[in-house]
């Protein structure tokens, strides 16, 4: 069977696929060497914590100010400035010298998150009544062998160049991937949104169904948060793990992911009913933190890793789950708001994560698995009462 560029998504989907999966390797990479750079650059294990945090208190001035933006602007420019501005601030963390520096990077590196609700509201517009099966393929299954493939060869780049070659490795996908994102054409977004009643923030929260999936999206997010974001530090203090080989075990999670994705496009449950599917890949998380807790066996440690990957598969499930039930007029404040208050709680957790942390390196780990058994009982009970009518079933308004 010949292989297309675009998947056999079409040309605007094949550009969102390309993009995500770009960026989602130059995260794979600057997640696992961020924490270590921080603390290199001479700061405390809770200093650490609070400069991943500070992302967070931007983020919603950023992201809903783009939401705003995004009405009166040419999206696509200005997706490209942002994502940009965000490689500047990632090439200037690489020369930093000292941690404090860094707080400019965090400050630029804001901008580059205006791309995700921007492109997650892009697949319904041109996915027809198959969303799912579109997430699956652009914000899962693409960026998971990405971040297969790229930490091997930034495992190599770390161990000939140090942590700054991997730094200045991630801004150099990152701006790949700004390539295929200045192709697209938003035109059909503004012009669907043109067509029917433009959605509020306030009209998201009085939808019930979208306004529980996003809260429960970042309580997840939190929960599996405070078990992860300080897991590469975990591995390097406690488990003596060079940084090197931390890039390459992290490949695991890629493993994961990708098996969670292949699952959503393969098992029909999973495919119709993202929402179910994030049950599973949060106690698979929440298995692999137990592994990180209890084992310093390294073979345990690459099986824990594969199981990590249900963290960013989690995340795609309920995106997709937003996808397919917020009413198409909302799904730009939708996609903007789950971006806000989920990438708020992901960086929160850092500090929480720090705190647990500066008592016992292993109660991250075990707050997480608690919180994640708690998220996983929340979203069977909540399925259990019903989601309503999906997007695809109601007729766009006029």
């Amino acid at each position: 069977m010949r292989i297309r560029w675009d998947m056999g998504l079409g040309k605007e989907l094949g550009l969102v696929f390309w993009s995500l999966t770009l960026f989602e390797a130059a995260y794979g990479v600057w997640s696992t060497i961020w924490p270590l750079w921080i603390e290199h650059l001479g700061a405390a294990i809770g200093t650490v914590g609070i400069v991943l945090s500070l992302g967070g208190f931007l983020r919603p001035f950023i992201l809903l100010g783009g939401s705003w933006l995004s009405d009166r602007v040419n999206v696509r420019w200005m997706l490209v400035i942002a994502r940009l501005t965000m490689v500047a601030g990632v090439c200037f963390a690489a020369f930093a010298r000292s941690w404090e520096y860094l707080l400019i990077t965090v400050f630029l590196i804001g901008f580059g998150e205006l791309v995700f609700p921007a492109l997650h509201a892009h697949i319904p517009v041109h996915a027809g009544a198959d969303v799912g099966r579109a997430f699956s393929i652009t914000c899962t299954i693409g960026p998971s062998f990405a971040l297969l493939i790229t930490p091997l060869i930034a495992s190599l780049v770390i161990s000939n160049f140090g942590m700054k070659g991997g730094i200045l490795f991630s801004a150099s996908l990152s701006a790949a991937g700004t390539l295929f994102l200045s192709q697209m054409d938003f035109s059909k977004d503004r012009d669907f949104a043109q067509a029917a009643e433009p959605g509020s923030i306030r009209d998201v929260i009085r939808h019930s169904t979208t306004r529980d999936i996003v809260i429960i999206h970042a309580l997840t997010i939190f929960s599996l948060g405070v078990g992860s974001m300080l897991l590469p530090n975990f591995l390097q203090d406690v488990r003596d793990i060079t940084p090197a080989t931390i890039t390459l075990l992290s490949t695991g999670a890629a493993i994961g992911t990708l098996a969670f994705g292949w699952a959503g496009l393969r098992l029909r449950f999973m495919a119709r009913e993202p929402f179910l599917a994030a049950i599973w890949s949060i106690l698979v998380t929440a298995l692999g933190y137990l592994l990180f807790a209890v084992s310093p066996w390294l073979p345990a440690i690459a099986i824990a890793y594969i199981c990590r990957g249900g963290f960013f598969a989690t995340w795609q499930f309920l995106v997709a789950t937003v996808g397919q039930y917020a009413p198409q007029h909302l799904q730009t404040r939708a996609f903007a708001i789950i971006e806000v208050l989920g990438g708020g709680a992901l960086s929160f957790s850092p500090l929480v994560a720090a705190a647990l942390y500066g008592w016992n390196a292993v109660l991250p780990f075990i707050v997480s698995i608690i919180s994640c058994i708690t998220m996983a009982s929340v979203i069977a009970w909540r399925h259990r009462r019903g989601l309503g009518t999906r997007a695809s079933e109601i007729a766009p308004q006029h």
